[in-house]
């Protein structure tokens, strides 16, 4: 979907225009709000409605609606563009009338950026702008940033590397590595790069959009191993710049942009600094996209098989490469060596699993059982263990295994602790052996390091099996004033006293050890729930004990005040 905003008639079924203008002039687009630079959200008729446009271009929609998901497009997408566009054309005509008053001299009420830029001359604001970016290395990097685009140059491409130069040698340490404040400046303008080359791929101008992506990507992402700390930020822009040159991929239609694209992706894929940091797989991915022919298929292939003969021993990108030689023999009808190459390379988790799961989604269920079953043999770390347990539990399921999915459920219950799992427990167990089964659980439970999840899914367990006394003992035992708070309308009914004591005993405790404002206001949050719970007999209580207890509690006593 890409079409001007102004021609939305031209792009957009009647039968859509009609309810559309309809719903539009009864003022049933409500709350639309720019949740993002682009991205505009509003509700039509209880749908929530999302759009995509820049910057004079429909890009993208959705709806929630059952004609969207059958037809890609409905009434309650066109009521937002409509809405958009009268919007869009307001404020054209408001900037034109203020271009035209600035035309008059006036006397300024207040001394405003505004005021300033309105009163001075282009070449007083390109002096001082000059004259601070010499003197604020930060300000001229974005100065810079913003404004690379319209430079001329006899390499366009040329400036913006030489910005991404002069700003990793701006915040590179002695010892070669990236700082937390130099990273949060790269951050800055790799991020307003990005947007520009998205705005260039919205406007059609696809040179420019790839020159920025293509350097983004090759001076950011050599950066990552330097970057001390956190480097998910920095790592999710790089990912960013490879979706936008996907976005590009699909915009264009040029052959010449495409062949450059897949040219750039070919010579960068084979360097060291993207497989070790894991973004070869986004250069595979784009190339796999466009391997249209068998010529260029077998060309990565045996890029494939160059890298995978420089790789160290149990290098994490091995996988990677093995699953994309994997997709294009099969691709070419290659099974048998596909095949071949599949259980040479067992011992591959990432690779286990991407075979595992295609033979579940073609339900082919004895391959998957079995392929699954080799991360045992290959005593595979945690994370692959329990994925390759979904597997054999989704088998289970399709098979009607209930000895399977009890085994299985039982144990992703315990390391995942999801209380779907114990429902789907719940259905297998034999009536007759399901209190035995919860106490054996719960005690193994109860040997694991203690966790918000161990202490939520307890508590759930005690609850969906009506052991009130034990949730209570529970909950005395740990002192959760959440977990409380969570169950006290189901535990009032069955032990009014011994909650009250409990809630007493807790809320006391943390006036006790706690001070502040902070902790003043839980305190009057806590009683307010009671209030809503019908036990403000006990609130109005424990409000009056507090205010006796405490009344050299300055923001104590303000707080219960507020009840």
């Amino acid at each position: 979907m890409l079409f001007p905003l102004k021609n939305i008639e031209a792009h957009v079924e009647d039968r859509f225009l009609i309810i559309g203008e309809t719903l539009y002039e009864q003022g049933k687009v409500v709350e639309l709000t720019e949740v993002e630079r682009h991205l505009w959200i509003a509700t039509v008729v209880g749908n929530e409605v999302e759009v995509q446009i820049t910057p004079s271009k429909v890009r993208a929609c959705t709806c929630e609606c059952d004609r969207y998901r059958a037809e890609d497009m409905c009434e309650h997408i066109t009521a937002v563009l409509l809405k958009l566009r009268r919007e869009t054309d307001r404020a054209k005509t408001k900037k034109a009338r203020e271009k035209a008053k600035k035309s008059a001299p006036r006397v300024a009420k207040k001394l405003t950026t505004g005021v300033i830029l309105q009163n001075i001359s282009d070449a007083e604001l390109k002096n001082y702008v000059r004259d601070y970016a010499k003197t604020n290395r930060a300000f001229a990097l974005a100065l810079k940033a913003r404004f690379a685009a319209s430079v001329p140059m006899a390499d366009d491409r040329e400036k913006f590397y030489q910005l991404l130069d002069t700003t990793i040698k701006d915040v590179r340490t002695k010892q070669d590595r990236v700082r937390y404040k130099g990273k949060l400046k790269l951050i800055k303008i790799l991020r307003e790069l990005l947007a520009q080359a998205d705005d260039y791929i919205a406007s059609e101008k696809f040179t420019d959009a790839l020159y920025i992506l293509q350097a983004v990507i090759e001076k950011g992402a050599p950066l990552f191993w330097k970057i001390e700390g956190d480097a998910s930020k920095y790592y999710a822009e790089i990912k960013r710049a490879f979706n936008l040159l996907h976005n590009l991929l699909q915009a264009t239609a040029a052959p010449t942009m495409k062949e450059e694209i897949w040219e750039f992706c070919l010579e960068q894929c084979s360097k060291s600094t993207y497989r070790l940091s894991g973004f070869s797989r986004s250069f595979f991915e784009l190339l796999s996209e466009m391997a249209n022919d068998k010529e260029k298929e077998d060309k990565i292939l045996q890029v494939i098989d160059n890298q995978l003969e420089k790789l160290r021993y149990k290098e994490r990108a091995k996988a990677d490469l093995l699953i994309f030689k994997i997709q294009i023999l099969e691709k070419q009808d290659r099974h048998e060596e596909a095949e071949k190459l599949v259980f040479e390379n067992l011992n591959e988790p990432d690779l286990l699993l991407f075979v595992t799961q295609k033979a579940l989604e073609k339900e082919n269920y004895t391959r998957a059982r079995f392929l699954a079953e080799q991360s045992f043999k290959y005593g595979f770390p945690r994370p692959v263990i329990a994925k390759a347990e979904e597997v054999l539990l989704k088998i289970a399921q399709a098979e009607n295994n209930p000895e399977e999915i009890r085994k299985y459920a039982r144990k992703r219950l315990s390391v995942q602790k999801k209380i779907g799992d114990f429902e789907l427990l719940q259905e297998v167990v034999p009536a007759g052996e399901w209190d035995e089964f919860v106490d054996d659980f719960l005690f193994d439970l109860e040997s694991q390091k203690y966790s918000m999840e161990k202490r939520d899914l307890t508590a759930e367990i005690h609850a969906r099996c009506g052991n009130h006394g034990k949730l209570l003992d529970y909950i005395e035992s740990i002192r959760s004033l959440d977990l409380l708070q969570r169950y006290d309308t189901m535990l009032f009914e069955s032990h009014k006293n011994r909650v009250e004591e409990i809630y007493e005993d807790i809320l006391s405790g943390f006036i006790r050890h706690h001070l502040g404002r902070n902790s003043s206001e839980k305190i009057r949050l806590a009683l307010q729930h009671l209030h809503k719970v019908n036990a403000k007999k006990l609130a109005r209580r424990l409000t009056e004990k507090f205010r006796t207890h405490y009344p050299e509690r300055f923001t104590l006593i303000e707080e219960l005040a507020r009840l």
